[in-house]
């Protein structure tokens, strides 16, 4: 017959068979060492779950292995890089939209390139800025995907910190960030540069 009584530590119920009454046993939920009474304290509960035997105490000379090191994943450093990759994916659909209108957005080059004011530059050419009521649907679509690719940085940078903290897969984690603050600096050289 099982003996079932309340774990000290966590108040949980717990079972064990009577062979490890008044015996050392470690409790399934919190795994903190507790005494088995040595007759049950509680009635018949349906899915109590058994404690296991509690190993002996390691004696100071005796040297225990350190656990096996399992293959658990750091998942916000993974999460880390699918947004950088969803990040440079926007961009460079920017990028390619933004390049097949260059004939259209030439004359607003050559007046930045004449140092005009950027108000002034809106009022010569309304055709694309909405002066004259709409705003081109490549000029909106280009502005939607560089702030979604702005978001998708400013979250991979967020996950990335979070990941760094984490013990697993923390290489990966400050890679990504390592790769976080660079793109910007690629992107604006890049644009700096004419082969953005």
């Amino acid at each position: 017959m099982a003996i079932r009584f309340q774990c000290s530590s966590c108040l949980q119920p717990i079972e064990v068979d009577d062979e490890w009454a008044s015996k050392v046993v470690a409790c399934p939920y919190c795994r903190n060492t507790v005494t088995a009474p040595a007759e049950s304290s509680l009635g018949d509960l349906a899915g109590v779950p058994t404690a296991s035997p509690a190993q002996p105490p390691s004696t100071p000379g005796d040297v225990s292995p350190p656990p096996p090191i399992t293959s658990r994943g750091n998942r916000l450093a993974i999460v880390t890089w699918v947004l950088l990759a969803l990040s440079i994916a926007t961009m460079m659909a920017v990028n390619a939209v933004v390049r097949q209108h260059a004939a259209e957005l030439e004359p607003v080059q050559k007046s930045l390139e004449a140092g005009k004011d950027p108000f002034q530059i809106s009022r010569e050419h309304p055709e694309l800025f909405g002066g004259g009521g709409n705003v081109p649907p490549w000029m909106l679509a280009s502005s939607m995907l560089m702030v979604m690719g702005g978001l998708f940085w400013l979250a991979a940078v967020v996950c990335g910190i979070v990941a760094v903290t984490r013990p697993y897969r923390r290489a990966m984690a400050i890679s990504a960030l390592v790769t976080a603050a660079v793109l910007p600096v690629f992107m604006c050289c890049g644009g700096l540069l004419g082969t953005s």
